[in-house]
């Protein structure tokens, strides 16, 4: 019957889902950075509003160490908000994230292309994080430009976060960065932080 059928369809489409989803996500990173992305595992459950990502390591353009790597992302964001086009996470755990900024021999970054500004909107996307933890973070700055070069590195890195919303106006953020920067803590607050205006 063609209910049956219908039934069928949408059965089908719901168990690709997760598919599509990683597929477009690869997609949509490497046009927008020109770089190879690949994922071990990328598992997404609209119902549930779960996401989970492993083993992300995308490529310089150069041969060589990726730009970025990440062991695990962990989501866990609401899917009523989601359909009404508010990205409503509420919590989302990144672990190990390793980034790796070259200042090549003619003196330009690895990462130039990516810092170009996006294009004004009107307002901004409607989006919501109460919490985030990001450990076990490293930052590699190599300088190529100096006799011999040099590498400089960020290591333990850590930032949490909360309650960050362009929908909400009242300042009510707040987030904490630490790391050790050539032997040296760093430690720094914020409190009070909106995303828009």
């Amino acid at each position: 019957t063609g209910a049956g059928i219908h039934a069928a369809i949408a059965t089908a489409v719901w168990l690709a889902l997760p598919r599509l989803a990683r597929w477009a996500m690869v997609w949509q990173v490497e046009a927008q950075t020109g770089r190879r992305l690949t994922v071990q595992e990328f598992d997404l459950d609209l119902r549930g509003g779960r996401l989970r990502i492993a083993g992300f390591r995308l490529a310089d353009r150069e041969p060589g160490p990726p730009l970025a790597e990440f062991d695990r992302l962990d989501v866990r964001f609401r899917p009523g908000a989601l359909l009404r086009g508010h990205l409503w996470i509420e919590d989302l755990a990144l672990a190990n994230p390793r980034v790796r900024v070259v200042r090549t021999e003619r003196g330009v970054l690895n990462i130039a292309d990516l810092l170009r500004p996006a294009p004004p909107r009107e307002r901004p996307p409607a989006f919501t994080l109460d919490r985030l933890a990001v450990t076990g973070g490293t930052v590699l700055f190599e300088d190529r430009t100096l006799a011999p070069p040099r590498t400089w590195r960020a290591d333990t890195l850590t930032i949490e976060a909360a309650l960050l919303s362009t929908v909400n106006p009242e300042p009510r953020g707040r987030a904490r960065l630490t790391t050790t920067v050539a032997g040296a803590p760093l430690v720094v607050e914020m409190s009070e932080v909106r995303l828009a205006p």
